[in-house]
């Protein structure tokens, strides 16, 4: 559906002429990304307020999305795989900050996301055998992911130190969800390049 609109309003640019034909792709692609985003971000938002947890909410959604961003890993195949996995990660994230905040197990969630993260710094970037990184664009975005990682790390340190528990857990919660999905997207590209022999 984002995937769609964001081809028919490449579509409609390129027929007035603000955009020429050569760069429909890197359009098609810009706006799919904003839109996307500004998707999910409404519906972290809509999730945290529904589950009592807002503020819960979008410190993940903002944790996530810049580790994501530059660390990369596992992608869907379809558009609509895509959506039913992320809304589903997004919603079930939300609702642990929730029951974390209910039950106090913020703390508990520190070795998990410890765990999760040394496999994020181990495999980040994580590109794909479709889209693979150049040299130069692997070390850019390790750095940037390891700089994103480390402000995380420290900003969820300092949430244990000070029992802020309105951020320990969507910190935490960033770092396991990220390192699952690049182990995972590791394996998918294991079994992608096998398949390819």
């Amino acid at each position: 559906m984002i995937g769609s609109f964001a081809e028919k309003l490449t579509e409609r640019l390129i027929e007035k002429g603000s955009v020429s034909e050569g760069n429909r792709e890197l359009y098609v692609y810009g706006f799919f990304m904003l839109f996307s985003h500004a998707a999910y971000f409404v519906l972290a938002v809509i999730l945290g307020l529904l589950l009592g947890c807002p503020v819960q909410g979008i410190v993940f959604f903002i944790a996530f999305q810049f580790v994501r961003r530059f660390a990369g890993g596992f992608h869907a195949d379809t558009e609509i795989k895509c959506t039913v996995l992320s809304v589903s990660t997004i919603f079930i994230c939300i609702l642990m900050c929730r029951l974390a905040r209910d039950f106090g197990f913020s703390i508990y969630l520190i070795v998990p996301a410890a765990v999760f993260t040394v496999l994020t710094v181990i495999f980040s970037p994580l590109d794909t055998p479709s889209k693979p990184l150049s040299a130069a664009e692997k070390k850019r975005c390790r750095k940037i992911s390891l700089l994103i990682i480390a402000v995380i790390c420290v900003l969820a340190v300092l949430s244990a130190i000070f029992r802020f528990k309105f951020t320990l857990a969507p910190l935490c919660l960033a770092l396991i969800l990220e390192g699952a999905l690049i182990a995972a997207g590791k394996i998918q590209n294991l079994r992608e390049s096998k398949n390819c022999k």
